[in-house]
């Protein structure tokens, strides 16, 4: 796992990483949008998450917009988890997520 403070940095690392999924924040301190649909321009098939606040009432449209494949937001979903948006329980791939199982 890599964590970077930065879009510019964040997008460094998809380049030399390679990562198998990515998440990022979609708050005022990291436009997680931005590089979602950048990430997206560079690894059209790495799966994207974001994560929004939970005072975000567009979460989902947001997330789709920028072309994530799935989202989480901050409400509490009763067991100290995030809620989840999106139609993903898993943001991978499909053929990947069969390798994965075996």
């Amino acid at each position: 796992m890599k964590v970077a403070p930065s879009v510019d940095e964040a997008l460094a690392g998809v380049k030399g990483f390679d990562p198998e999924v990515v998440f990022t924040s979609a708050t005022h301190a990291l436009d997680g949008e931005a590089l979602c649909a950048r990430v997206k321009l560079l690894s059209p098939s790495c799966p994207v998450v974001l994560v929004y606040p939970p005072e975000e009432d567009a979460a989902e449209a947001r997330a789709a917009a920028a072309g994530a494949d799935a989202c989480l937001w901050g409400r509490s979903s009763g067991d100290g988890g995030l809620d989840r948006g999106g139609d993903a329980a898993d943001p991978r791939p499909a053929a990947h997520r069969r390798q994965a199982r075996g």
